[in-house]
């Protein structure tokens, strides 16, 4: 069975599992070269389209801290950070 955490995001839970191989692999060698500030957006983003493919990240209306809480639990689950 595979691992899943719950993020929130603009008062909405979406359970994620962790990330597969091709997802780490785009984490370590695309979205970790990226200016820092961005890593957390490209985190949550990636993670959104493995969890719910229908999500539109473009209509999610979430305030900064919580893509920086969401990214990191992503990366905690994924044995990155």
């Amino acid at each position: 069975m595979t691992k899943t955490i719950t993020i929130t995001l603009s008062g909405n839970d979406y359970v994620v599992p962790k990330f597969n191989l091709s997802q780490l692999e785009t984490v370590v060698s695309e979205i970790f070269q990226m200016p820092q500030a961005k890593v957390p957006f490209a985190v949550v983003r990636l993670a959104l389209t493995r969890a719910d493919p229908q999500v539109d990240a473009e209509a999610l209306e979430p305030d900064a801290d919580e893509v920086v809480v969401a990214a990191k639990s992503i990366l905690v689950a994924a044995g990155l950070s």
